[in-house]
């Protein structure tokens, strides 16, 4: 199959940043792991272990709907709603894991929702 520029530009390079990119995926996983357990204290949050870039948790004791308009609203953060989707019975809000920074901002601004 033929690729595009791009693409072919990218295979080419790849190899020049093999450490950054190993580098880059340490960095998510530690911001994963205390990420995952500051949202483990919230007491309206259940987290679910996660692989990827964000976290899914359940919501309990309010509407997924109203703490994601509450953080837009009064703190200017956004997670992703995820409780009118297929296959999801319940309250559950996706949450991107960020920088330390960001995701200390985050947890402060939950705990004061809480």
């Amino acid at each position: 199959w033929n690729i595009n520029s791009v693409g072919e530009f990218f295979l080419q390079i790849i190899g020049k940043y093999k450490s950054e990119y190993r580098e880059a995926c340490f960095k998510l996983i530690e911001a994963r792991k205390y990420l995952f357990s500051q949202l483990s204290i919230i007491p309206f949050l259940e987290p679910i272990e996660s692989q990827a870039n964000y976290i899914m948790c359940k919501v309990s004791g309010r509407r997924a709907t109203d703490l994601t308009k509450d953080l837009y609203n009064n703190h200017g953060i956004l997670i992703k709603d995820c409780s009118h989707k297929l296959a999801v019975d319940g309250d559950f809000v996706r949450i991107a894991v960020r920088d330390l920074n960001d995701n200390k901002y985050l947890i402060d601004c939950l705990e004061t929702l809480a």
